[in-house]
């Protein structure tokens, strides 16, 4: 994983000294700023694995119901060999520079020989769209909690249910093996399945 142990020593020290913390946040966004600036340098030169996503698998936007239920695996779908990576998202600035990094990640190892990576869904549990729809294949998952869109205490409040309801899609039965991963997953090596034997 990447920049996690950072997010969990500024909550640590929140309460104890509030101001150091605040001037800590605000460095954290600096430093955020200057990794976008880079990696949007280096997409513009093409020099970026994931620099035609939105060529590569068209944007994907479906309303749902917001009835719950169980998961039931829609009929006449029909299932091919392959793993659908999800990351699911509320669309923060944070967690897309960390969507970024992921699905760059995604891209290199799909176009391995043999890779048995087909597809990369970001699911994206927001009342609005964002600035990654037309970056990383994204269905919009209306939100629950739509504060959570600009600053809520717990921006992954509607990450369940924004997964049982993409189940309920044709689109999420497409292939064999669904992998979920968090925004700060990245992949160094092919994933294969079945997972080798030690």
């Amino acid at each position: 994983t990447i920049c996690t142990s950072g997010g969990l020593s500024w909550y640590r020290s929140s309460s104890n000294n509030l101001p150091a913390s605040l001037s800590r946040v605000e460095e954290a966004h600096e430093r955020i700023d200057a990794l976008e600036e880079k990696v949007d340098a280096l997409m513009r030169a093409g020099k970026g694995q994931g620099s035609n996503a939105a060529s590569e698998q068209p944007k994907i936007s479906e309303e749902t119901s917001t009835d719950f239920g169980r998961v039931k695996r829609p009929k006449g779908v029909v299932t091919q060999p392959g793993i659908h990576a999800i990351v699911t998202s509320n669309g923060n600035r944070y967690m897309n520079w960390q969507t970024r990094v992921s699905y760059n990640s995604y891209m290199r190892q799909s176009r391995a020989p043999g890779s048995q990576f087909k597809a990369f869904t970001r699911l994206l549990h927001r009342a609005t769209d964002d600035e990654l729809m037309q970056e990383v294949p994204t269905v919009r998952i209306p939100s629950d909690h739509p504060d959570c869109d600009v600053w809520c205490s717990y921006p992954v409040a509607d990450r369940g249910p924004a997964l049982l309801r993409f189940l309920n899609m044709k689109i999420a039965w497409q292939y064999e093996h669904i992998l979920v991963l968090e925004t700060d997953h990245i992949f160094v090596a092919p994933l294969t399945i079945p997972l080798p034997q030690k």
